[in-house]
C-alpha cells in the first residue's frame, strides 16, 4: 500500500492472509446502531486515514442463494487453533 509519493507499507504474511484496507472504521458500518445517519455504504464519510485490518482468513457470508443457503465447507473456517505471522515493512 502506498500513496501517490510511494511512501507506504509492505505486508509480508506466511501463510498467505486476506485483509482490507478503507477509509471507514469497523464502527462505520456497525448496521445495528440506529443513531448513524446513514443506511447504506453510499451514505459513508470518508475518513482522512485508513483502516487496515490483517486476518487469517475470512469466510463468506452466504451460501449458493440468497435465501439462506449454508456456505460449502471449502469456504468455511471452523474452529480450531490458527496461526498468522506477518512482518510490517515501511516502503520509503
Amino acid at each position: 500500500m502506498t500513496n501517490s509519493e510511494g511512501v507506504g507499507l509492505k505486508i509480508i504474511g506466511q501463510p498467505l492472509f486476506d485483509f482490507s484496507a478503507q477509509k471507514y472504521t469497523t464502527d462505520d458500518f456497525d448496521l445495528g446502531d440506529r443513531e448513524k445517519p446513514f443506511k447504506h455504504t453510499c451514505d459513508l464519510i470518508p475518513k482522512d486515514f485508513i483502516t487496515l485490518h490483517v486476518d487469517f482468513g475470512q469466510m463468506g457470508i452466504g451460501g449458493d442463494d440468497s435465501w439462506g443457503a449454508h456456505l460449502h465447507d471449502e469456504f468455511k473456517l471452523f474452529p480450531k487453533e490458527y496461526s498468522l505471522q506477518f512482518l510490517i515493512q515501511p516502503l520509503v
